[in-house]
């Protein structure tokens, strides 16, 4: 058995968010096509003595039970009865509450890093069943490249992946949370986009996915954040290629546009712009 190791945590964007209903558990039933990227936290698991340890240099988040990399920690030591304990290292680089799920994939590469440690099986029913618990994504970052996900997240469809592709990331200095978006929906009908664009998936023709791409929350944050609706309507007008808001947002997703050009075009905005790739799942070990 090792003493540690080290996993890669990527971020995703959603190609497509369609908002089905709400749930009596308070959750949403979705459809998604979602996408990992290269842009990813990483973390090292050593084991220890006894108890979760998780250290960080990032200052904005918390390090405790609210931390859903140590929550998983926690449910994987009790739920498999492991003996001692494990020191989580976390290097941040995804950004919170930007609709790219920092946190969930991290809880996942956690699960993903100590199933190594104690060589469990890492698609189990009962890591599957841990996983889900924790939170809407963390399910579909067992698995990563390109997935259809649905019911509350936790139901995860094989795809064929997508070629990797450039795309450019806008965040902006603030987070959204993602309840504060959802309990802006209220039962609006969905464009179904997901289902439009498998057949482009299928193809491996990102032409055609970017056609259908698009995020039922996308005016929901919008309200809440009036400026995501002025950076994308400059972008349109502009013509720099589709773009659409990643989850519950703030990030915007550019296709076809490299981030110099996003750059000049957007000046007067307080915003960050930079280039990364679409990532396959094979991501699990760096």
């Amino acid at each position: 058995m090792a003493k540690k190791v080290n996993v890669v945590a990527p971020a995703k964007i959603n190609i497509t968010l369609d908002v089905i209903k709400k749930r009596s558990d308070g959750f949403h039933n979705i459809e998604s096509i979602m996408q990992t990227l290269e842009l990813e936290d990483s973390l090292n698991l050593q084991l220890i003595n006894q108890g979760i340890q998780l250290e960080t240099e990032a200052s904005n988040i918390p390090l405790g039970e609210e931390n859903l990399a140590w929550k998983a920690a926690r449910l994987m030591f009790e739920k498999f009865k492991l003996p001692g304990g494990v020191k989580l290292t976390l290097k941040k680089n995804i950004p919170v509450q930007a609709g790219l799920a920092g946190g969930s994939t991290d809880a996942a590469a956690v699960i993903r890093g100590i199933a190594e440690l104690f060589e469990l099986e890492p698609y189990s029913t009962k890591i599957l069943e841990i996983a889900a618990s924790i939170g809407s994504d963390v399910t579909y970052f067992l698995f990563g490249g390109t997935k259809l996900v649905s019911g509350k997240g936790e139901k995860i469809w094989e795809l064929p992946d997508l070629p990797p592709k450039k795309i450019c990331l806008i965040t902006f200095p603030f987070g959204l949370s993602t309840p504060g978006v959802y309990r802006y929906w209220r039962g609006r009908e969905t464009l179904h986009r997901s289902r439009k664009v498998l057949p482009a998936v299928f193809s491996g023709s990102w032409e055609k996915v970017e056609k259908e791409a698009g995020n039922d929350l996308e005016p929901y944050a919008i309200k809440k954040a009036p400026v995501i609706g002025k950076v994308l309507e400059k972008i349109r007008k502009a013509g720099l290629g589709p773009a659409h808001l990643s989850g519950s947002g703030p990030t915007i997703v550019v296709y076809d546009t490299g981030a110099e050009l996003l750059k000049k075009e957007l000046g007067g905005f307080r915003i960050k712009i930079f280039n990364t790739r679409t990532k396959e799942k094979d991501f699990i070990k760096k």
